[in-house]
């Protein structure tokens, strides 16, 4: 478990550096806080998946998750175009991942 948790979270942090890299490239007028936020919180993130301990995983990944969605919401929100089904798709998969994280964490 510990090991898919592990990659699906990599796989996560990575698709949010994929997205905010090709919205810096087709939106002109984006936040540039946002921007460094999620570029520091998916590398950030990614990290502590691939080279830390077990809690250190669980912790970074947990913070790293909710950060995204909160991120996220107000990415849409500061934007004017906050889809919801979009966001409550995210917050599924998010609380896929913390549960997941939370089994980990609590296992150790």
């Amino acid at each position: 478990m510990e090991i898919v948790s592990r990659f699906l979270l990599l796989l996560y942090a990575t698709l949010m550096f994929i997205a905010i890299t090709v919205e810096m490239r087709h939106e002109q007028d984006v936040n540039r806080v946002y921007i460094a936020l999620v570029l520091i919180l998916s590398l950030v993130t990614a990290w502590a998946s691939i080279f830390n301990s077990v809690i250190t995983f669980a912790v970074v990944g947990a913070v790293g998750v909710v950060g995204f969605q909160l991120l996220a919401i107000y990415a849409g929100i500061d934007a004017g175009n906050f889809h919801l089904k979009h966001h409550l798709v995210r917050l599924i998969i998010s609380l896929m991942l913390l549960g997941a994280l939370w089994q980990i964490f609590i296992s150790r």
